[in-house]
Protein backbone atom coordinates (compact mmCIF):
# COMPACT_ATOMS: atom_id res chain seq x y z
CA UNK A 1 0.00 0.00 0.00
CA UNK A 2 1.51 3.79 -1.05
CA UNK A 3 1.68 6.32 1.36
CA UNK A 4 -1.19 8.89 1.37
CA UNK A 5 -0.53 11.43 -1.49
CA UNK A 6 1.29 14.93 -0.54
CA UNK A 7 -1.12 17.33 0.29
CA UNK A 8 -3.68 14.62 1.86
CA UNK A 9 -5.15 15.10 4.98
CA UNK A 10 -3.83 11.92 6.17
CA UNK A 11 -0.27 12.71 4.83
CA UNK A 12 -0.26 16.58 6.06
CA UNK A 13 -1.14 14.76 9.54
CA UNK A 14 1.68 12.04 9.65
CA UNK A 15 4.08 15.28 8.42
CA UNK A 16 3.05 17.35 10.96
CA UNK A 17 2.91 14.96 13.71
CA UNK A 18 7.22 14.81 12.94
CA UNK A 19 6.19 11.07 11.40
CA UNK A 20 6.67 11.30 7.95
CA UNK A 21 10.57 10.76 7.44
CA UNK A 22 10.20 8.05 10.64
CA UNK A 23 12.54 4.98 9.95
CA UNK A 24 9.94 2.74 10.12
CA UNK A 25 8.26 4.24 6.82
CA UNK A 26 5.03 4.93 8.43
CA UNK A 27 2.02 5.22 6.29
CA UNK A 28 -1.17 7.17 7.58
CA UNK A 29 -4.15 6.51 4.93
CA UNK A 30 -7.94 6.22 4.63
CA UNK A 31 -8.26 3.16 3.43
CA UNK A 32 -10.94 2.15 0.96
CA UNK A 33 -13.58 -1.02 1.41
CA UNK A 34 -11.67 -3.20 -0.74
CA UNK A 35 -9.42 -3.75 2.26
CA UNK A 36 -11.76 -4.81 4.77
CA UNK A 37 -10.88 -8.28 4.89
CA UNK A 38 -7.47 -7.40 5.22
CA UNK A 39 -8.58 -5.25 8.12
CA UNK A 40 -11.11 -7.66 9.48
CA UNK A 41 -8.56 -10.17 9.84
CA UNK A 42 -6.12 -8.32 11.99
CA UNK A 43 -8.54 -6.74 14.28
CA UNK A 44 -9.68 -10.68 15.00
CA UNK A 45 -6.00 -10.93 16.35
CA UNK A 46 -6.80 -7.59 17.80
CA UNK A 47 -3.69 -6.56 20.57
CA UNK A 48 -6.86 -4.59 22.54
CA UNK A 49 -9.95 -6.61 22.09
CA UNK A 50 -9.46 -8.95 25.47
CA UNK A 51 -9.62 -5.40 27.40
CA UNK A 52 -12.08 -3.50 25.19
CA UNK A 53 -14.66 -6.36 24.36
CA UNK A 54 -14.50 -5.50 20.41
CA UNK A 55 -16.30 -2.73 21.18
CA UNK A 56 -16.99 1.11 19.83
CA UNK A 57 -17.95 3.81 21.93
CA UNK A 58 -19.62 6.87 20.80
CA UNK A 59 -21.91 9.33 22.74
CA UNK A 60 -21.49 7.07 25.78
CA UNK A 61 -23.38 4.20 24.31
CA UNK A 62 -21.22 0.74 23.25
CA UNK A 63 -22.04 -1.48 20.41
CA UNK A 64 -20.06 -4.51 19.53
CA UNK A 65 -17.66 -3.58 15.98
CA UNK A 66 -18.67 -6.11 13.24
CA UNK A 67 -17.67 -6.32 9.71
CA UNK A 68 -20.70 -4.92 8.49
CA UNK A 69 -19.51 -1.64 10.84
CA UNK A 70 -16.30 -1.95 9.50
CA UNK A 71 -17.47 -1.84 6.14
CA UNK A 72 -19.42 0.89 6.59
CA UNK A 73 -17.04 2.88 7.96
CA UNK A 74 -14.67 2.82 5.13
CA UNK A 75 -17.31 3.21 2.45
CA UNK A 76 -18.04 6.47 4.56
CA UNK A 77 -13.58 6.95 5.06
CA UNK A 78 -13.88 6.92 8.62
CA UNK A 79 -10.87 4.62 9.29
CA UNK A 80 -7.17 6.15 9.77
CA UNK A 81 -4.86 3.54 9.59
CA UNK A 82 -1.38 3.40 10.35
CA UNK A 83 0.98 1.17 8.82
CA UNK A 84 4.91 0.70 8.85
CA UNK A 85 7.01 -2.43 7.55
CA UNK A 86 4.14 -3.58 5.79
CA UNK A 87 2.24 -4.39 8.71
CA UNK A 88 -0.82 -2.00 10.06
CA UNK A 89 0.50 -0.87 13.83
CA UNK A 90 -2.88 0.98 14.74
CA UNK A 91 -6.10 1.93 13.79
CA UNK A 92 -8.80 4.58 14.50
CA UNK A 93 -12.59 4.78 13.42
CA UNK A 94 -13.65 8.30 13.63
CA UNK A 95 -16.90 9.34 14.67
CA UNK A 96 -18.60 12.92 14.16
CA UNK A 97 -17.15 15.94 15.26
CA UNK A 98 -19.06 17.61 18.11
CA UNK A 99 -19.56 20.94 19.28
CA UNK A 100 -18.41 21.64 22.41
CA UNK A 101 -21.77 21.90 24.10
CA UNK A 102 -22.13 18.38 22.81
CA UNK A 103 -19.51 16.65 24.71
CA UNK A 104 -19.39 18.48 28.21
CA UNK A 105 -22.35 16.27 29.46
CA UNK A 106 -19.41 13.97 30.17
CA UNK A 107 -16.65 15.66 30.78
CA UNK A 108 -15.78 14.22 34.41
CA UNK A 109 -16.82 10.40 33.55
CA UNK A 110 -15.34 7.20 32.51
CA UNK A 111 -11.78 7.13 31.34
CA UNK A 112 -11.79 9.20 28.37
CA UNK A 113 -8.42 10.48 26.88
CA UNK A 114 -8.12 14.14 25.68
CA UNK A 115 -5.62 15.95 23.59
CA UNK A 116 -6.06 19.52 23.44
CA UNK A 117 -4.97 21.41 20.30
CA UNK A 118 -5.49 25.36 21.87
CA UNK A 119 -3.12 26.58 19.10
CA UNK A 120 -5.06 26.05 16.05
CA UNK A 121 -8.43 27.05 16.87
CA UNK A 122 -11.06 29.59 18.66
CA UNK A 123 -12.25 28.60 21.85
CA UNK A 124 -15.10 26.02 21.97
CA UNK A 125 -14.83 24.65 19.12
CA UNK A 126 -15.03 21.29 19.25
CA UNK A 127 -14.05 17.68 19.04
CA UNK A 128 -12.56 14.84 16.75
CA UNK A 129 -14.35 12.41 18.38
CA UNK A 130 -12.81 8.36 18.07
CA UNK A 131 -15.20 5.83 17.99
CA UNK A 132 -12.43 2.78 18.18
CA UNK A 133 -8.69 2.56 18.58
CA UNK A 134 -6.59 -0.36 18.55
CA UNK A 135 -3.17 -1.34 17.90
CA UNK A 136 0.71 -1.94 19.64
CA UNK A 137 1.44 0.73 22.06
CA UNK A 138 3.54 2.52 20.02
CA UNK A 139 1.61 2.61 17.07
CA UNK A 140 -1.38 3.73 19.18
CA UNK A 141 1.22 6.42 20.11
CA UNK A 142 2.09 7.59 16.77
CA UNK A 143 -1.58 7.41 15.81
CA UNK A 144 -2.83 9.58 18.38
CA UNK A 145 -0.25 12.14 17.72
CA UNK A 146 -1.39 12.49 14.18
CA UNK A 147 -4.96 12.53 15.24
CA UNK A 148 -4.32 15.60 17.34
CA UNK A 149 -3.01 17.15 13.61
CA UNK A 150 -6.03 15.85 12.42
CA UNK A 151 -7.85 17.54 14.48
CA UNK A 152 -6.00 20.61 14.37
CA UNK A 153 -6.57 20.84 10.53
CA UNK A 154 -10.14 20.62 10.89
CA UNK A 155 -10.60 23.50 13.39
CA UNK A 156 -11.22 21.40 16.55
CA UNK A 157 -10.05 21.62 19.74
CA UNK A 158 -9.66 18.25 21.48
CA UNK A 159 -9.49 14.62 20.23
CA UNK A 160 -11.69 12.44 22.36
CA UNK A 161 -11.07 8.46 22.62
CA UNK A 162 -12.11 5.73 25.02
CA UNK A 163 -8.98 3.19 25.72
CA UNK A 164 -8.78 0.48 28.50
CA UNK A 165 -7.01 1.13 31.89
CA UNK A 166 -3.53 -0.56 30.80
CA UNK A 167 -0.47 0.88 32.10
CA UNK A 168 1.52 0.95 29.03
CA UNK A 169 -1.70 2.50 26.81
CA UNK A 170 -1.75 5.30 29.66
CA UNK A 171 2.15 5.43 28.99
CA UNK A 172 1.64 5.92 25.31
CA UNK A 173 -0.91 8.61 25.60
CA UNK A 174 1.05 10.72 28.16
CA UNK A 175 4.05 10.39 25.46
CA UNK A 176 1.65 11.71 22.77
CA UNK A 177 0.40 14.10 24.91
CA UNK A 178 -3.39 13.03 26.13
CA UNK A 179 -4.67 13.39 29.63
CA UNK A 180 -7.42 11.42 31.59
CA UNK A 181 -10.84 13.36 31.99
CA UNK A 182 -11.75 11.11 34.86
CA UNK A 183 -10.87 8.72 37.05
CA UNK A 184 -14.42 6.52 37.32
CA UNK A 185 -14.09 3.14 36.07
CA UNK A 186 -16.95 2.69 32.82
CA UNK A 187 -18.62 -0.83 32.28
CA UNK A 188 -20.68 -1.69 29.70
CA UNK A 189 -23.80 -3.93 29.63
CA UNK A 190 -25.23 -5.84 27.32
CA UNK A 191 -28.63 -8.30 26.84
CA UNK A 192 -29.95 -9.51 23.57
CA UNK A 193 -33.18 -8.21 22.83
CA UNK A 194 -36.29 -10.45 22.22
CA UNK A 195 -34.73 -12.70 25.01
CA UNK A 196 -36.57 -13.23 28.59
Amino acid sequence: MAAAPDGSEAWQALTAAGLANDPVALQLTTPGVETADRIWDWLTQSNLTPFNGGLELYNWTARALTEDHLRAYLAAEKVLLLEGWDTILALAILGDDTADAEEDRGEDTGDTVAAEEPQRHAPGAGALNVRYLDGSADGLSRLCLALREVAGERGLARVNLWLPDLLILRDAMDGAGYARRGDEAMWAYARALGQA
